[in-house]
């Protein structure tokens, strides 16, 4: 499948949002700590222990099925000093535990045991669980709130609710990423321009479907001037799976123009865009 072209005749992206160091951490704290994330996908948890993390916009978390086979997803951080509880991108396990000082958690984020557990005095394990993330599951994608303060799910996305709850039948098939030199904001301007008919989600993300399958394209800022473009192909549980090469060449042809030696395709941010990051950087009253 070829993702469907859009022509690239629109309005140059304004350097006013490209910004520096400083606009990047606002971006970080206001924009992408507040709002629902895509952070994978529900059949990438298929067994109990199943987990992954996540650490994108740099808070970071683990996304795990628990015993019940619910999704829950927590904060990676000992309640002791912060320390990470999970190492690794992936895995299955019974439960975490910390390198500090080994304090235990089970799939429900309880403490359950702390080594030399008198040397903390008389603590409250109750009170020392992994501190749980706002997680929803929509239409197999799992989507992670931060702040804890975003409107529901339903609220955020809009129209593209039930656009995605409508496409239930997709299976995960592949996922590739790649980092460009150039602002986030840049490019999704050029992901907007390049794909004809994606259904967007402010910041970052764009779904698209064509061919029998089902792609989101993310741009994942990793400082003011470089950024991370992930692409998670799904495909109907009939049809084959892409080979590896041809994701790699279907990425590298959407990202052609960031190419090293070569000017980065222009694209125009859509006045919704422009407003919606205006606003969420807007002063607090």
């Amino acid at each position: 499948m070829t993702l469907p072209a859009a022509p690239l005749e629109d309005a140059a992206l304004s350097g006013n949002f490209e910004g520096g160091a400083d606009l990047y951490e606002r971006e970080l704290k206001q924009i992408f700590a507040r709002f629902w994330m895509p952070v994978g996908r529900a059949e990438e948890l298929a067994e109990v222990g199943g987990y992954f993390t996540w650490d994108r916009t740099r808070i970071p978390t683990v996304m795990v099925r628990s015993v019940d086979q619910r999704i829950r997803g927590y904060y990676n951080s000992c309640r002791h000093r912060g320390a990470p509880v999970v190492r690794t991108p992936t895995g299955r396990a019974r439960a975490f535990r910390c390198q500090y000082h080994s304090w235990t958690y089970d799939t429900f984020g309880k403490l359950m045991a702390i080594p030399d557990e008198r040397d903390f005095g008389n603590i409250d394990r109750c009170a020392h669980s992994l501190v749980p993330l706002r997680l929803a599951e929509l239409g197999g994608w799992l989507w992670i709130d931060q702040s804890g303060e975003a409107p529901d799910l339903e609220g955020a996305l809009g129209a593209l609710h039930p656009w995605i709850e409508a496409r239930t039948h997709y299976r995960l098939a592949g996922r590739r990423t790649r980092v460009v030199d150039a602002n986030w904001k840049r490019v999704v301007a050029h992901l907007g321009a390049r794909v004809a008919g994606a259904q967007a989600h402010f910041p970052n993300v764009c779904f698209v479907e064509a061919g029998g399958e089902l792609s989101m394209m993310a741009a994942w800022p990793r400082d003011e001037q470089t950024t991370e473009v992930e692409l998670v192909l799904c495909a109907a549980p009939d049809a084959a799976e892409p080979s590896s090469d041809a994701l790699d060449q279907r990425l590298d042809e959407m990202l052609a123009a960031f190419a090293p030696g070569r000017a980065a395709a222009e694209g125009a941010l859509s006045g919704d865009f422009a407003g919606a990051w205006s606003r969420a950087l807007a002063p607090e009253a």
